[in-house]
């Protein structure tokens, strides 16, 4: 019987700050696997789902509680980066569930940080977040499809990858504290448009990868 191999656990591509996230991951996995596994890891992810949109909410009254926020995306990143590597360091053999949990998660992660936006924001501002959620979906969507024909699973592009988002979602938290969201609300227009533009381009180059690997089955 020929052995089912499933590589979506391991990414290609590499953002800015790949390289010296896994080499913090490599050295501190031992300490991290005494205390916690891959799965609770992942899990705890529905935990900063709910705190962040409960931050939100309270910073309806007191924009401070964004801080909260800021804290929990620094936690995601934790979780995030090390329940994949947890997994395979006790060899849990969870790498399907972890694969589908993890990114099920993400997705409604990020989206529950827009969702929260959207308690501090005008109503008429309202529909750019809804914009960016759809973004969001169509990159995730776009990594799901292309590892489906290509069996390269990526979520970096351009050098860009979910590390970088984090920090700027955590440098827009300050400036919405500090300067108010009335400032984010002047440039949301312009980030949607952006990051249409960036996930345009990321598909362009998906497609053509695509193509290229039909031509050379082709010939």
């Amino acid at each position: 019987m020929t052995k089912d191999i499933f590589s979506a656990n391991k990414k290609s591509g590499a953002s800015f700050l790949w390289y010296t996230e896994q080499r913090f991951i490599r050295a501190t996995i031992p300490f991290v696997s005494k205390f916690i596994n891959g799965h609770n890891l992942t899990l705890i992810g529905i935990v900063w789902i709910i705190g962040v949109l409960i931050f939100a909410y309270l910073a309806q009254q007191n924009i401070y509680w964004l801080w909260g926020s800021s804290v929990i995306l620094i936690l995601h990143w934790f979780t995030d980066s090390f329940d994949g590597a947890v997994g395979r360091y006790q060899n849990s053999g969870l790498v399907r569930w972890g694969y589908y949990m993890d990114h099920l998660l993400d997705f409604i992660f990020i989206s529950s940080i827009f969702i929260g936006y959207g308690f501090l924001l005008r109503p008429d501002s309202i529909l750019w977040l809804f914009g960016m959620i759809v973004v969001i979906g169509a990159f995730m969507a776009n990594s799901f499809l292309a590892y489906s024909v290509l069996n390269k699973f990526r979520i970096s592009y351009f050098k860009f990858g979910p590390t970088e988002g984090r920090i700027i979602l955590i440098v827009l938290n300050t400036i919405i504290i500090y300067n108010g969201i009335s400032y984010v609300e002047n440039i949301l227009p312009y980030v949607v448009a952006f990051f249409i533009i960036y996930m345009s381009a990321t598909i362009y180059r998906t497609q053509k990868a695509v193509y290229k690997v039909d031509m050379d089955t082709k010939k």
